[in-house]
């Protein structure tokens, strides 16, 4: 579990960091940085979305079983909500196509590219 979780983090948190912080996208070209509406750092970003994971995590607790797919769901939801959450509303929608297009072209499930199952 943990190497899937280190895996996603190079996958997911980079280049989500960089398009909030810079508007870095995949061919690194610049669109400008999102606007905040509290301007946070980088480290408070992955810190924000790791106390979403552990808050989540730990209500899973009680459940009768706990596989990969929910820690797929719990990881992609603590990015959104712990990256975007203090985002402009209008520069909202542009994080949310950016995130599920690196989601929709990563192998997240370890099958083949493109899997939807997230």
């Amino acid at each position: 579990m943990r190497e899937k979780l280190e895996g996603f983090c190079d996958l997911i948190i980079e280049p989500m960091i960089r398009f909030i912080k810079e508007g870095l996208t995949e061919n690194k070209e610049k669109l400008g940085a999102l606007l905040e509406i509290q301007p946070r750092t980088e480290l408070n970003l992955v810190k924000q979305m790791c106390t979403l994971m552990d808050i989540l995590i730990e209500d899973t607790k009680y459940m009768e079983t706990f596989d990969d797919e929910l820690m797929h769901r719990i990881f992609v939801f603590s990015c959104a909500w712990g990256l975007g959450s203090c985002l402009e509303f209008n520069e909202r929608k542009r994080f949310g196509d950016k995130l599920k297009t690196i989601i929709d072209n990563e192998d997240l499930q370890g099958g083949s590219p493109g899997n939807k199952s997230i």
